[in-house]
């Protein structure tokens, strides 16, 4: 993934790879830039950006999935460190306490980081960290341990549950806030489209972004059905999207363009241009 969005509370952050990683922070009661810093490796290697969140203290945790770790900084671009595959070494591998390969992020609401992350066929594909950064908990696919997760991507924290989303198997995981297994919905069958990659709750329901018939926003309902009528018109179309938020007025942030441009779903007017970076 090239680019990600996250928020909390008025702040919005936007992170996207240009060669070193560029990250802008949005006030989002005037709707302003008012931050942004770059952050490249020592190594010089590019940030491969898999997911973003941003804590209750300021501090943004961006996922990056080609060193398989979780870089920490604070709002002001310092680097306080880092999760993830020890530096020296060179194979990633299907074990708890290393979340290799990590694709999405989301904070509880204890600040715990929960890191979806691995290749497919993994057992740990959703591993959950302290805010300290101390590994906690590999959670079990559908509550079986032996039980492999499909590469997930997209994490959302809604409450005392968490949802990931897990394109190569057309799925959607959600668990409780102690890791236990709740349910898990089939897109391909309940909505006639696959390969979901970020989730927000909407409404009663969910909204999703999916790759497959086509890159597109899907308005599902609380039994996971397409909803009848919505504000998406057939003239919305997604270009290259690649995060999805949930405002506090019922609204929806869309990023496209591969993070070029943030478009927000109105009730009225469909998909309308919000702000560019």
């Amino acid at each position: 993934m090239l680019s990600a969005i996250a928020k909390r509370g008025n702040l919005l952050v936007l992170a996207r790879n240009q060669g070193s990683v560029r990250i802008q922070v949005l006030d989002l009661s005037r709707r302003e830039w008012v931050r942004e810093f770059a952050f490249q490796p020592d190594s010089g290697a590019s940030v491969d950006v898999g997911g973003l969140a941003v804590g209750e203290d300021g501090r943004i945790f961006l996922a990056d999935t080609g060193a398989c770790c979780v870089w920490i900084f604070n709002l002001f671009g310092k680097p306080l460190g880092r999760l993830g595959l020890p530096k020296e070494a060179s194979t990633p591998r299907d074990r708890r306490g290393i979340p290799a390969f990590p694709r999405g992020l989301g904070l509880d609401s204890l600040e715990r980081l929960w890191v979806a992350c691995g290749e497919p066929s993994w057992v740990h594909g959703l591993q959950v960290y302290s805010r300290e950064g101390r590994y906690q908990m590999s959670v079990p696919s559908r509550g079986v341990r032996t039980e492999t997760f499909s590469a997930p991507e997209g994490v959302s924290i809604q409450g005392e549950r968490v949802w990931i989303a897990e394109p190569l198997a057309d799925r959607l995981q959600v668990f409780r806030a102690d890791g236990s297994f709740f349910g898990s919905y089939d897109v391909e069958e309940r909505a006639a489209v696959g390969r979901p990659f970020a989730i927000v709750p909407y409404g009663d329901g969910q909204a999703i972004l999916v790759r497959e018939p086509q890159e597109e926003l899907v308005l599902l309902d609380r039994e996971m059905r397409p909803r009848s009528s919505g504000s998406l018109r057939a003239t919305d179309r997604m270009d290259g999207p690649t995060g999805l938020l949930g405002m506090e007025d019922g609204s929806l942030l869309i990023l496209d363009q591969l993070g070029e441009r943030l478009r927000r779903l109105d009730p009225e007017s469909g998909l309308v241009d919000w702000i560019r970076p």
